[in-house]
């Protein structure tokens, strides 16, 4: 729910004050440093769908709960699998979520300097094939903000985006 709803507002007020990542504050508080402001508080008309989605309110509500266990898990796992839990503490909990929060942050800060503008020259999204290949195709994200309800990323055969194909298969499947 708050992903969905600042994310809204990102590309509502892309490269205005208003936007929650707004690059024009910098790199680092694109990448990063936004997280430390307040959180603006959750807008009902913002997210409508998400406020009567059972499965996202599920998560807000036990989100705490949730990173708890998922991690809890995926520590016992990789321990369980590489018998040596104490590489799986530095593994499976610190690393990964390192890697996943900083892979996850370059879209709001270098995908927003660094890369080509083929869709829209108006705003600061590019897109990067580096940055789609750490993060499953997230990185055309200048096509991303010109086609914002298309659920693709990369359009083109020979772009990594398996994300869609995930997003295309469990619509098949009628999810």
């Amino acid at each position: 729910l708050r992903w969905g709803f600042d994310h809204r507002i990102h590309h509502a007020y892309v490269d205005t004050d208003n936007d929650p990542y707004n690059i024009n504050k910098g790199f680092l508080y694109a990448h990063c440093t936004w997280i430390i402001d307040k959180p603006r508080k959750i807008d009902s008309k913002v997210v409508p769908d998400l406020l009567n989605n059972k499965l996202v309110m599920f998560q807000h509500n036990h989100i705490g709960k949730l990173i708890v266990l998922t991690n809890f898990i995926a520590f016992f796992v990789v321990g369980w699998l590489l018998n040596d839990f104490l590489g799986s503490f530095f593994i499976a909990l610190w690393l990964r979520m390192f890697a996943l929060h900083h892979f996850t942050w370059f879209i709001n800060s270098l995908a927003h300097i660094w890369g080509e503008k083929p869709f829209s020259q108006e705003q600061t999204a590019v897109d990067n094939y580096f940055l789609a290949m750490l993060t499953f195709g997230e990185g055309y994200h200048n096509y991303h903000h010109t086609f914002a309800n298309d659920y693709r990323n990369g359009i083109r055969w020979f772009q990594f985006d398996p994300t869609k194909w995930l997003i295309w298969t469990l619509n098949k499947l009628g999810l």
